[in-house]
């Protein structure tokens, strides 16, 4: 029983050092988070695997209590150093949910505080490359491409939105979330590109692509909708042709004739507007201009 016993513990050690070595190269070469229930469930089996095999070092050196006391040790070492980064993102993961319930354990989802702040700031442009950078992070969510729209098209951007709206429906598995972009769509093509042609043309493709979704009815008045406006907006000119209304000359302008030779300049006599004294100097002066002749017509 004993030698089975050791033979099934010895054969257990090596994908005991083969995980751990594993997940030690994942964790710091690559630097990849593991799931915490995979690393809950790794350092289980670790304490089981630890327990049988101290029991079956009790039973190997029963008449040699150092040798039990020194393999423990390295049993302790060897799980410390395999497994002991486990153990402390495990328990920091613990703590961290503990005191901050709202807190989003999900790795896969983006953290977006920093750009929230930005936004709240109205650093837009500072918010804008956080999102771009995220959205190379996780190149498969959908809410990033939304958030990046909304910081273009306060940047007056807008020709830069429909793109990351195309990408965001391509990603989007859910009829109803991309029944929402497809509208976000259809709102940048109409009141910022000024472009109803390309708003009904997507809409379009989207209702025929997706029979079966909820607000079919909603979406079809919409694109009933723009079609109208479409059709208001581009109206067609006629001309009429040259030949049924032919240009007409202008009328000849009327000469109006100038009076010729010069014009005579009549100047009244100075005796008729006599100057105002200017001062008393004026009434003391002799009056030998009022005896100077009058100047003829």
């Amino acid at each position: 029983m004993q030698t089975v016993l050791g033979a099934f513990t010895t054969l257990l050690f090596l994908p005991y050092m083969g995980w751990g070595i594993y997940n030690l190269r994942r964790r710091f070469r690559f630097h990849d988070e593991t799931h915490p229930l995979i690393e809950t469930a790794t350092l289980v089996l670790v304490f089981a695997y630890l327990a049988v095999e101290i029991r079956v070092l009790e039973t190997w050196f029963e008449r040699a209590p150092g040798y039990v006391i020194f393999a423990v040790l390295g049993l302790v070492v060897s799980a410390a150093a395999l497994y002991g980064h486990m153990a402390v993102s495990l328990l920091s993961w613990l703590i961290v949910d503990f005191m901050m319930p709202g807190h989003q354990g999900n790795p896969e989802h983006p953290r977006m505080g920093p750009e929230e702040a930005l936004e709240r700031e109205k650093d837009y442009a500072g918010a804008l490359d956080g999102y771009l950078v995220l959205a190379r992070i996780y190149p498969r969510n959908t809410e990033i491409p939304m958030r990046i729209v909304s910081n273009l098209l306060r940047l007056d951007r807008a020709r830069e939105a429909p793109s990351w709206l195309e990408r965001a429906l391509a990603c989007c598995a859910d009829d109803d979330a991309a029944a929402g972009i497809v509208t976000r769509l259809c709102e940048v093509y109409e009141h910022h590109l000024d472009d109803p042609g390309r708003a009904r043309a997507a809409l379009d493709a989207f209702l025929e692509g997706n029979p079966r979704v909820k607000d079919r009815d909603a979406l079809r008045e919409r694109l009933d909708r723009i079609g109208a406006q479409g059709a208001r907006v581009e109206r067609r000119v006629t001309l009429m042709p040259l030949a049924e209304a032919p240009l007409e000359e202008p009328p000849p302008e009327k000469s109006v004739e100038k009076p010729r030779g010069r014009a005579r300049l009549d100047i009244a006599p100075l005796a008729q507007c006599p100057l105002a004294p200017e001062d008393d100097q004026s009434q003391d002066a002799p009056t030998a201009e009022k005896g100077r002749p009058d100047v003829p017509d």
